[in-house]
């Protein structure tokens, strides 16, 4: 006696693959087989074939742009640090206390080196200029501990463009008191 078992499974229960099954016969899995005494039940065939252009055809894509460059290998460009990569911690803690390993400072990149490091991968260094207590200050930094733009303002300094404008925070500083 033949049960489901010993029957093979049809091919609509097989997963789709890359390579179509076909039945004895030679037809594929898409367009099935017309023998009535086929073991291989393909399913019913489609009405109209897909044609191989209509399948590979691929939307318009937008034209690509290029790599955006960074800015801080641009020479010239304003970058900023932290100021313990410019001067030691013992010398910032003097003139910033607390602040000292947040403070930061804005320089100007001279030039972008490129070289291998000692295991042969390559690093990019730039030589930047920096001015701290009124004398300028030539550092090569790796690229990781140097920011594009302008310093953020700290938070917890105190303003120091309105003190020395003479702005009426007190009343002592008022003329003509």
């Amino acid at each position: 006696m033949v049960t489901d078992r010993d029957r093979p499974r049809p091919l609509s229960t097989f997963p789709p693959s890359r390579f179509p099954l076909r039945c004895h016969h030679g037809a594929s899995q898409a367009h099935g087989c017309r023998c009535p005494g086929c073991v291989w039940r393909c399913p019913s065939p489609c009405a109209t074939p897909p044609s191989a252009v209509e399948s590979y055809t691929t939307p318009p894509s937008a034209p690509k742009t290029g790599k955006a460059v960074d800015a801080r290998l641009v020479v010239g460009a304003t970058v900023h640090t932290k100021a313990v990569h410019i001067t030691n911690l013992a010398e910032l803690s003097r003139f910033r206390g607390a602040l000292a390993r947040t403070f930061y400072l804005d320089g100007a990149v001279l030039q972008v080196v490129r070289s291998k490091g000692k295991g042969g991968r390559n690093k990019t260094e730039l030589r930047t200029s920096w001015v701290w207590r009124g004398r300028t200050v030539e550092k090569l930094l790796g690229l990781a501990s140097v920011r594009a733009g302008p310093a953020p303002p700290h938070e917890l300094l105190a303003d120091q463009s309105a003190v020395e404008l003479g702005a009426p925070l007190t009343h002592a500083s008022a003329p003509g008191s």
